[in-house]
């Protein structure tokens, strides 16, 4: 934060500035195109001239060379020098010198001009001192060469007019230069001035003046731009005030709510406290801010880790016993979000001394209650033992009476019915209290000892058993109670097929992933209805009254599936069958 406000106080050198910045880059480019009209404009101008002169000079060289090779056959150098007057006269032809093939001088003039340049490096171009453009022209008659004609055109004029011109293009260039500078500037200091605007409004605003606002004098982008740094300012001016409103309600929040609330920062050293904080570890405001939240909170000896106790990423919750001040003893529920990629932290401290203290009562009694209830279910089978027996004296004794026998049978299911409703709350009973002990067992060979163990129960000859378990697949479950689970499923499945089914099956399956393992159960039954579904794994739960068994063998299932860390669920569909899926989690055998 620091550098910004520096960045915004500072004043820039002129070039780092946009206006200084587009002055400089227009003002290149005026410069550019003036340097290219200085050099450009006269080179063209020479260039368009020197082709002139080429042509002219050429022109003249062919048409002297035309009249003149008859005349230099025949050796007529008088008829020669009368048809080379008129160039004479022609300043612009500084010579022309007429050789034979001897190369001896037959005609012309200039021909002291021609020595000092040689007629060797009488050449097509511009002689080496820019003086002449040369041409040659071979004489010929009969198509043979008779001689050559040397011919010199003065750059003289040219040159001069050139050298005129282009003082005329650099007093323009010049001009041209200064008008462009001057105009490039005037643009940018128009084009800027609604971006200085909003920068001095920005070096006010950096200092807390909301209330600044930029110069709209355009309608172009600046002016847009302008306007819309505006409206942004008058948002974050609301913005602002309804944060510090907000603030204002959040404050008035933390000092009057019942929890105690905490910013820690780096170090773990307290910034905020409200009140109720302070109370709960019975220090004022001015004692906590600024120190450290282990020596206020008790726990300045054992310095736990940060992520036992506070979240080191995102939230997290932790029940804490603690000692305050005074000495006493104290459960606190610490509720912490980490905030500014992990540099400071929100805690809550809420006293749940009497909640711990409930829940221990609550687990107290639920224990005495399955003590009762596993006493109550064990001292009640001596007794239905013995109605059994009297049951079964009293048939054996009253053959004759089919009145007595039918009391005595109904006696005898209701015994029965006892006896599994004892069994299931022992069994229930168990499940909660017992231990787990995890062995390796083979899932194939565990559903088989299943099958075999309820082999006489009603209807079991009529259903077909399919296995889809892979050979060999192991799993590390507690043998009793995986069988207990197995059994109570794969019974319901052949206890509620409907009796006039034709083909009746069960198939038991078994998959794994990485972490977990599926075991399904699924029969091609009835289906249980809609209503019934959310409350099959209820306690003593039947669909209906007409349902067989005490109602606790779902129950069963689902918590000992929930004991060894997994979940049940089913999927059902009226006249198509029910599907049971458990989902466990891979369990190494060394957990044990």
């Amino acid at each position: 934060m620091s550098s910004g406000k520096q960045i915004i106080a500072g004043r820039s050198k002129w070039y780092n500035t946009i206006r200084g910045k587009f002055f400089l880059v227009f003002s290149l480019l005026v410069l550019f195109f003036s340097a290219f009209i200085l050099i450009y404009i006269p080179i063209r101008l020479r260039h368009q001239a020197m082709s002139s002169i080429e042509e002219k000079a050429e022109t003249l060289a062919e048409i002297t060379a035309f009249f003149t090779s008859p005349a230099l056959y025949f050796e007529d150098p008088e008829s020669v020098e009368a048809g080379l007057i008129k160039m004479k006269n022609n300043p612009k032809i500084a010579f022309v010198v007429i050789l034979d093939k001897n190369e001896e001088i037959f005609a012309g003039y200039g021909n002291e001009k021609v020595e000092q340049l040689g007629y060797a490096n009488i050449k097509e171009g511009v002689s080496k001192n820019k003086d002449y453009y040369l041409t040659n022209v071979p004489l010929m008659h009969e198509g043979e060469e008779i001689g050559h004609l040397y011919l010199g055109h003065s750059l003289e004029v040219m040159n001069s007019s050139i050298s005129e011109s282009r003082n005329w293009i650099a007093g323009i260039s010049a001009l041209f230069l200064v008008l462009g500078i001057l105009f490039v500037y005037m643009v940018s200091v128009a084009l800027t001035r609604n971006l200085r605007s909003i920068v001095s409004a920005v070096r006010k605003i950096g200092h807390g003046d909301f209330s600044q606002r930029a110069i709209v004098d355009s309608r172009d982008e600046t002016g847009v731009l302008a306007t819309s740094f505006n409206l942004m300012l008058q948002n974050l001016e609301d913005s602002t005030d309804a944060l510090k409103r907000r603030e204002i309600q959040y404050r008035s929040l933390a000092e009057n709510m019942n929890e105690g609330l905490v910013q820690i920062g780096e170090g773990m050293t307290i910034l905020y406290a409200n009140p109720r904080f302070c109370k709960l570890f019975s220090y004022q405001e001015s004692d906590v801010l600024g120190n450290n939240i282990y020596e206020i909170i008790g726990l300045n000896d054992q310095r736990p880790e940060r992520g036992q106790l506070f979240a080191p990423t995102g939230s997290d919750q932790v029940e804490i016993r603690l000692i305050d001040r005074e000495g006493k003893d104290m459960w606190v529920l610490v509720s912490s979000v980490a905030t500014d990629q992990g540099r400071s932290i929100n805690a809550i401290f809420t006293e749940i001394t009497r909640l711990k203290q409930t829940e221990a009562d609550l687990l107290y009694k639920n224990r005495e209650l399955d003590t009762f209830v596993y006493k109550a279910s064990h001292d009640l089978k001596a007794p239905l033992s013995s109605l059994r027996g009297l049951t079964d004296i009293a048939k054996s004794e009253t053959n004759s009476d089919d009145g007595v026998q039918s009391y005595l049978g109904l006696i005898e299911r209701t015994i029965d019915k006892m006896d599994e409703v004892l069994l299931g709350l022992l069994e229930v009973t168990w499940i909660k209290q017992g231990s787990l002990e995890y062995v390796e067992l083979e899932l194939k060979d565990l559903v088989s000892i299943v099958q075999r163990a309820i082999e006489h129960a009603p209807g079991y000859e009529s259903v077909q058993f399919i296995y889809e378990i892979p050979d060999g697949f192991l799993l590390n479950s507690d043998v009793k109670m995986m069988s207990s689970v197995l059994q109570n499923l794969i019974f319901n499945a052949i206890k509620y097929h409907r009796e006039d089914d034709s083909e009746k099956w069960v198939r038991v399956s078994a998959s794994r992933t990485a972490t977990r393992t599926i075991i399904s159960v699924k029969d091609n039954g009835p289906g249980i209805p809609l209503e019934a579904r959310d409350h099959v794994f209820d306690m003593f739960y039947r669909a209906s009254l007409k349902s067989q068994g005490s109602g606790l063998g779902l129950y069963i299932v689902k918590n000992s599936i929930e004991k060894m860390g997994g979940t049940v669920r089913l999927k059902s569909q009226i006249g198509i069958g029910t599907e049971f899926i458990v989902d466990l989690p891979n369990i190494p055998l060394e957990v044990n």
